[in-house]
């Protein structure tokens, strides 16, 4: 904006409007700036990606709830297919809920490690994907292999990357 263009408007306008877009001139050029400053490339989304499920098969390895509930952000959804046991509705939110379902879950399953299968960078804070999963569980009626898909969108939570929504389904036997 030149100044000569500027005495113009401030001239023909009330101080209170001056004021009101002198304020939103300076800061659009600061909202510009943390995207640029923090801008990720496909290939760092895809980093991303492998970190956490890399993150999350060790927690799994290790059969630690605690550590599977640090990975999701405080206001995570999980969306699972319906009549999913752990919730009505087969959906479910909360850290100390996740920890209880696997506490549960790790008495009669062992899971195999999550497999990446596709990367979509959302935006500079939010990374899509998608991953097989699959674990062998022992139920009543002996040791069945379950398997699946699983669509997670993780976001950047400080230095750290977090499950903030989750969607999976279970394969059908043939």
């Amino acid at each position: 904006m030149s100044l000569k263009w500027s005495a113009r408007l401030s001239a023909s306008l009330p101080p209170r409007c001056v004021l009101l877009i002198a304020a939103a001139y300076a800061w659009t050029p600061g909202l510009a700036l943390p995207a640029v400053a923090q801008s990720l490339t496909d290939q760092e989304a895809r980093h991303v990606a492998e970190t956490v499920v890399d993150s999350r098969n060790k927690a799994f390895a290790a059969r630690d709830p605690a550590e599977l509930a640090a990975q999701y952000t405080e206001d995570y959804v999980i969306v699972g297919p319906p009549g999913w046991p752990p919730a009505p509705g087969g959906t479910m939110s909360g850290r100390a809920t996740i920890e209880k379902l696997w506490t549960g879950n790790f008495k009669a399953y062992s899971p195999n490690p999550d497999t990446l299968i596709d990367v979509r960078k959302v935006g500079n804070d939010a990374v899509w994907v998608a991953v097989v999963w699959g674990g062998l569980y022992n139920g009543a009626n002996g040791p069945e292999q379950e398997k699946g898909t699983a669509s997670r969108v993780y976001v950047r939570n400080g230095d750290t990357w977090k499950i903030w929504m989750e969607t999976w389904s279970v394969a059908m036997a043939p």
